[in-house]
């Protein structure tokens, strides 16, 4: 391509608006979604006979509080999924009456279709689901599957334009053994499925059991059938072998299944992993969550099967009064193995309601309340004892016994005036605090771990105690210094108009990072580089385009051209394959709404990106774009959007998915905030610059940010800030 790059036509805001409508769903009480979704198909007909449990057929075997298909279930619905069609065979009765009760306690539609032809095979199980799914397209899932919820959003994303799209995993070699040997591999070229069967020679992806299918796989079944290939693998294979057949690169998400009891046990370890969070302190992280993810949480949940989030939560409450009990009879060792209990059960209930998928607004308000009155019952009785077991030495001065009333009444009042400045600031000014000292949600677990030591250290000396009240006194009022710092500076400091948002296109609207990443580290591969060393280095150099990469990477290399003509290549088969990010569609219609101009920048070539934003529908969405070309980098895309749209760059804000982009676009003056997709929040902090989860994240900041505005000067409230 010569001459200027293309630009997207510039359209008034009145025509900025999505092919299709953004997503409009809320969470109710139980955190799912409200079903706005495409129906869902689940398999759990078949009968394993490697993996028996007392509980009945596979789909019903418990894993940390659901059984495998409640889990599959629930997982869905995050994704606004509710009416599932649950395939059943082997002992059906059963899990049909599982179906009926886990669909009356989730809120969701789930409806069993009994198939008689289960032994056939998974295709003639799924076949049995056309009945209901003959007109509309669906997603199809494993009930004995593990799996990332992003998974299914991305999924519904992606898949609407195919026949069916399956969840590919290209991490060869990772994967243990055994769930090698027994996955579904799949040979892809260019996007599209070539080749699929447990026993493919020649493979470059695991199938992840999870599919988005339109009605023309009951016809691609039906005709495997007939040629006597009952397996749902057949179904596709006749559809693979039109060109049918599409994969989606799930890069690092994660899945698993579940067949054998070592499997089992790697569920298991999969979820435990995934149940801190992300606000958790340095007590938490190293003591707590060991404790609370490795034995209290699954002795809690193997005891009492059906126990919730706020049972839990006021079994800390009960901790909390046993704890204040204890120091006021002069036990002040049992009273702080006590006090670390409480801290472990704090962590235990949002555990229980992360691994029962059952996270409700309810649930973290009582659970607020609960740990406010564990830790005045703590506190109040650890204060009593500081006053009536000090040494008659220091008692008998008048001024130590002011001061003991003093560092309890400090402890107290500061301990719980953390939590209520973390409120109001909310309420009252409209955002909350960050970092890692003064961030809402932090700070508890260090408190109550001083004040278990400051009670088993009164084996020595009772003296400890009253210390440990006065460190956390120390601690608490000093958070609240300052956050009132924080908040008085954030309202009295001017905060910028916001006119227009450049997006870097790759990784922070488009999740072609997966995609990217793989095909990159392929290329790397072949010149020599371990796998390792070849995705660390290309991460290293994100932000520019490949060819650019591979002159840092070979500086002088002649090769470089043919490989980066390569990556192109395989980079133009298999772009339409990437969805956008679950946020991407509610981002822009939110900056739309504010009349707010939306753009997009690239590395990536105009007629590619021109591709993608048809086949995404984001062509309609946007005021503008522009693609790479020679000596038109991010840097010059930036500066020509901002010359070309007369924009003010201190009212423009950049936002992109790797540190790296700051460095390029920092001579074109404007603001800068990173999205976590491929880099982690060290890596953004390492450089000094701002950085969120998600578009979401950013999306909350920004309400947050006019919400201020509205509270601190209501005549500018027409304003929109960041």
């Amino acid at each position: 391509m010569t001459g200027r790059p293309h630009l997207g036509a510039r359209r008034p805001p009145s025509l900025r608006q999505p092919l299709t409508a953004a997503p409009d769903s809320t969470s109710d009480a139980s955190g799912h979604g409200t079903g706005r979704g495409p129906a869902c198909v689940v398999l759990a007909a078949g009968r394993s006979r490697r993996l028996r449990t007392r509980h009945g057929p596979k789909p019903l075997a418990p894993v940390l509080g659901l059984s495998l298909l409640e889990r599959t279930i629930v997982t869905a619905a995050e994704a606004d999924l509710s009416v599932f069609y649950v395939v059943t065979g082997f002992d059906a009765d059963r899990v049909e009456r599982h179906c009926a009760d886990l669909g009356r306690r989730h809120g969701l539609t789930v409806v069993p279709i009994r198939s008689e032809h289960w032994r056939a095979g998974n295709g003639a199980s799924t076949l049995a689901a056309s009945q209901f799914c003959r007109d509309d397209d669906f997603v199809l899932l494993m009930g004995d599957h593990l799996f990332d919820p992003e998974l299914v959003r991305i999924l519904v994303a992606a898949g609407r334009h195919d026949d069916l799209v399956a969840c590919a995993d290209f991490r060869i070699g990772t994967r243990r053994g055994a769930q090698a040997r027994d996955a579904t591999k799949l040979q892809i070229d260019a996007g599209r499925i070539v080749a699929i069967g447990k026993d493919l020679d020649e493979y470059n992806a695991y199938d992840a059991g999870i599919f988005w299918c339109s009605p023309t796989l009951f016809s691609a079944l039906e005709s495997s059938i007939r040629d006597g290939d009952a397996s749902l693998a057949g179904g596709i294979r006749h559809l693979a072998h039109a060109g049918r057949a599409r994969a989606l690169d799930i890069g690092d998400r994660y899945w698993l299944d579940v067949d054998t009891r070592p499997q089992l046990r790697d569920a298991k370890a999969l979820l435990r992993q995934g149940l801190g969070k992300p606000e958790d302190g340095f007590i938490a992280r190293t003591i707590n969550r060991p404790i609370s993810t490795r034995l209290v949480t699954p002795a809690l949940l193997r005891l009492l099967p059906s126990i919730t989030p706020i049972e839990v939560s006021f079994l800390g409450v009960l901790a909390g009064a046993l704890a204040g009990l204890l120091f006021f009879l002069g036990l002040p060792v049992g009273a702080g193995i006590v006090v670390m209990l409480a801290s472990i059960l704090d962590g235990s209930d949002g555990e229980i309601a992360r691994l029962k998928r059952s996270a409700s607004s309810l649930g973290r308000y009582v659970d607020a309340v609960f740990d406010r009155y564990a830790d005045a019952l703590i506190l109040v009785g650890a204060s009593g004892y500081a006053w009536s077991d000090t040494s008659e030495q220091w008692m008998s001065v008048a001024t130590w016994r002011v001061l003991v009333v003093l560092v309890a009444t400090l402890a107290i009042t500061g301990h719980l005036m953390v939590s209520y400045t973390s409120a109001r600031a909310v309420v009252d000014l409209g955002h909350r605090y960050h970092g890692s000292l003064i961030s809402a949600g932090r700070g508890r677990d260090l408190r109550l771990f001083v004040m278990a030591l400051g009670g088993v250290l009164a084996i020595i000396d009772p003296i400890s105690v009253l210390m440990a009240l006065g460190i956390i006194a120390a601690l608490s009022n000093g958070t609240v210094a300052a956050r009132l710092w924080v908040s008085w500076r954030q309202v009295r400091r001017p905060v910028p108009d916001v006119t227009a948002v450049i997006f870097d296109l790759d990784g922070t609207l488009a999740d072609t990072m997966p995609l990217l990443t793989r095909i990159a580290t392929e290329a790397l591969e072949k010149r020599g580089l371990s796998p390792d060393e070849a995705r660390q280095r290309y991460l290293e150099t994100v932000g520019l385009d490949f060819a650019s990469q591979l002159e840092e990477i070979f500086p002088g290399d002649p090769a470089n051209e043919q490989t980066a003509a390569d990556f192109e290549d395989e980079k133009r088969a298999g772009i339409l394959s990437a969805p956008l990010f679950p946020d991407t569609v509610e981002m822009l219609s939110f900056l739309s709404q504010r009349n707010i101009k939306c753009f997009a920048a690239s590395s990536t070539t105009p007629d590619l990106v021109a591709g993608y934003l048809a086949h995404t529908g984001l062509d309609q969405m946007l005021d503008d774009w522009t693609g790479y070309a020679r000596d038109f980098d991010k840097r010059a895309q930036v500066e020509f959007l901002v010359r070309t749209h007369d924009l003010d760059p201190r009212r423009v804000l950049f936002v992109a998915d790797a540190p790296r982009d700051f460095g390029l676009v920092e001579s074109c003056l404007v603001p800068f905030v990173g999205v976590r997709s491929t880099f982690g929040p060290k890596e953004f902090r390492s450089r000094g610059l701002d950085s969120v989860a998600d578009l979401g994240q950013l999306m909350h900041r920004w309400t947050e940010a006019e919400a201020l505005v509205r509270r601190v000067a209501p005549s500018e409230a027409s304003s929109v800030t960041r």
